[in-house]
């Protein structure tokens, strides 16, 4: 939820420099300014954007769908590039779409994270190896168990038809994905704070026109296919004020987390020392 809620996928397009630097993590306290967070994503890589997000949501629901097939499914994600493009909703597999995703792939490759949580802290790379099959032209790619375990504490299941349909707008892709984390009772549907907003986004613009572009974004998703927003308004307080359509989030109560994250890091300490046996019996 944290990469949703904050600006480790940008909703600002400028520069594609390497960056290293602490993201704010809603939800943020009730009446909260923009500099407080109750949690903590330092990132460190290439600039991502809403383009590196729907690749890396593509990869998650391949791998979705793997492990639904074969319960067996380990950490690694053997796809052609092909395949991802169909998640993604394009019809065209030509070459240079087939490189505009190895591009994006390398980004995510380069990209680390540092993850705060009450008890860890956690550092990881989004995706730990790519290996490409030179004649199959199929790819390998591998994300660690501990990412995924970490991808598990609360997770928001994305409508990637419904983001396929609303064009290319980083900001309206970012809302998308942030409205669809927020909980869905009504009375748990906090306003947020235009400001606070365009921080959490990663936005350059200036706030007025960070708030002409967010009224556009949320009117997009209350015409777009399936409408994610029922109702929206900037309050006299600077605020967005929401209702939503029901979507798919998941919250993992903190000692499950804790007692799975514990489990992932023993199976791999014994994986390791069993290796490590392997290599003195040889």
């Amino acid at each position: 939820m944290a990469f949703v809620r904050s600006a480790l996928f940008s909703a600002s397009d400028v520069g594609t420099e390497v960056k290293c630097e602490k993201l704010l993590v809603g939800p943020l306290p009730s009446g909260a300014q923009a500099t407080d967070t109750v949690g903590s994503l330092v990132y460190t890589g290439p600039r991502l954007g809403q383009q590196h997000a729907m690749v890396w949501q593509a990869l998650m629901t391949l791998s979705i769908r793997r492990k639904s097939s074969d319960p067996g499914f380990g950490e690694e994600l053997t796809i052609s590039r092909r395949e991802i493009l169909e998640v993604l909703g394009w019809k065209n597999a030509s070459t240079p779409a087939r490189r505009w995703v190895m591009d994006l792939l390398l980004d995510l490759k380069r990209a680390e994270i540092e993850l705060q949580t009450p008890r860890h802290t956690c550092y990881e790379s989004l995706i730990s190896s790519i290996k490409v099959d030179k004649i199959t032209g199929r790819i390998r790619i591998h994300i660690s168990e501990q990412t995924l375990a970490l991808l598990t504490d609360e997770v928001a299941c994305i409508d990637l038809t419904r983001k396929r349909s609303l064009g290319r707008d980083p900001l309206t892709l970012w809302l998308h994905d942030f409205i669809s984390s927020q909980h869905n009772d009504p009375a748990r549907m906090i306003p947020w704070a235009v400001d606070a907003l365009r921080t959490l986004s990663g936005s350059t613009k200036p706030l007025a026109k960070f708030r002409a572009s967010l009224k556009k974004a949320a009117a997009a998703l209350t015409t777009c296919e399936s409408p994610l927003l029922t109702k929206w308004r900037i309050d006299d307080q600077d605020r967005l004020v929401y209702t939503k359509t029901k979507t798919r989030v998941v919250f993992l109560p903190a000692p499950a987390l804790e007692v799975q994250v514990a489990k992932s890091w023993h199976e791999q300490q014994v994986k390791a020392a069993q290796e490590q046996r392997e290599r003195i019996i040889l």
